[in-house]
């Protein structure tokens, strides 16, 4: 066997172009010791490569062996692993009629650690936003158009956003101390919310059977997360461990704490009125921000990415506007698919949105991009 062959049979140059591009990724205080421990993580890489064949979710759609051997070895700066982000799209292949994401970040850092399988994941299910896009928002309702709806029709008004402390991992990641942190921040923040939208924060585990039955029937409280996506991404860890749930006196505006991210902010209302639910949202919003930077922190964002969500679906604004419509027909008619599509809106029953009590024929129909909105 010639030296040429050697090496070829041996894959030693993509090998060493593999280790080339770790080094320089992680710039290790111990080079020696990196590269033995690359070396050997290198021989399992392609044993380790996730059974994709039967899965549809956009991480399955752009993985490869390659690009796995390129990822495998990565850690952010918390530890977080290739293959803790995909595990939730190894495990759930997916359906082939609704659009599933398949991974997950654990912090600040996955998104430029995994960066190489992220992007692609994130272009393709946010209208084609590349690394060359910045996120641009605005939250002035005033700009809204066409805001109050006819409310024979539209029953109801959701707005709702995520929003992350830096600092710590995210729910997919963090520890208990860590998540406790999370939740004295958070709790403490929705402390200092006044006027219409101040009120009272609830944590779980002070909270009795009762008391946590009432709010789940009024809406006002999450389920524990059980499926079988959110036991892959790992955010149902010490459940129901510093959780918990801030709402204001009637219930139109709610922060959950500590379950797919470290804040979930919804404003609801009655009727047709998104103005009134959008204005509400921004006060939550706006007066949490002002909270959180009071109390020594800030949110996860960038200037490409916006605000860093656990989900790349809620990157950007994180913002999802959904109205609960009741038109019993015309979701059936030949032309709703065409209509939503010219209005980059999705629609699911409502039942499917935890709006149980709406009738059947309600849809929710939603924005499913947030970044560059």
């Amino acid at each position: 066997m010639s030296d040429k062959q050697y090496l070829a049979t041996h894959r030693i140059p993509e090998l060493i172009n593999h280790l080339i591009i770790q080094l320089v990724d992680g710039k290790p205080a111990d080079p020696k010791t990196f590269l033995a421990n690359a070396i050997l993580d290198s021989d399992d890489a392609d044993l380790g490569y996730p059974q994709l064949t039967r899965h549809v979710s956009l991480m399955a759609q752009n993985m490869n062996p390659t690009l796995y051997r390129k990822l495998c070895c990565r850690r952010t700066s918390t530890g977080f692993t290739l293959d803790q982000a995909i595990q939730t799209g190894v495990d759930n292949p997916g359906h082939p009629m609704t659009t599933s994401v398949g991974m997950v970040a654990g912090d600040e850092d996955s998104y430029q650690v995994f960066a190489e399988l992220f992007d692609l994941v994130i272009c393709q299910y946010h209208d084609g936003f590349t690394k060359l896009h910045r996120h641009v928002s605005s939250m002035d309702a005033l700009s809204l158009k066409g805001a109050v709806l006819d409310k024979l029709y539209v029953l109801s008004c959701r707005v709702r956003t995520c929003r992350n402390i830096r600092g710590f991992p995210l729910p997919t990641q963090c520890n208990r101390k860590q998540r406790r942190d999370v939740e004295k921040i958070v709790s403490g923040a929705c402390k200092e919310l006044q006027g219409h939208v101040g009120g009272q924060y609830f944590s779980l585990t002070d909270m009795t059977d009762e008391v946590e039955q009432e709010k789940l029937k009024a809406k006002l409280l999450f389920p524990k997360p059980i499926s079988s996506e959110h036991v892959s991404s790992r955010i149902s860890r010490d459940w129901p461990d510093a959780r918990g749930v801030f709402h204001n006196r009637d219930g139109s505006v709610m922060v959950w704490c500590n379950v797919l991210d470290h804040m979930k902010i919804i404003s609801v209302c009655k009727g047709g009125n998104m103005r009134q639910a959008f204005e509400y949202f921004a006060d939550a919003v706006n007066g949490l921000s002002v909270a959180v930077a009071k109390l020594g922190h800030e949110y996860m964002v960038d200037d490409h990415l916006g605000h860093i969500t656990t989900c790349p679906t809620d990157l950007g604004t994180g913002m999802k506007c959904s109205i609960f419509i009741d038109l019993p027909k015309f979701h059936r008619h030949e032309e709703y698919r065409s209509v939503l599509n010219k209005l980059k809106v999705l629609s699911r029953p409502a039942q499917g949105a935890g709006e149980d009590d709406l009738p059947r024929t309600t849809q929710e129909v939603y924005n499913p991009v947030r970044l560059g909105l």
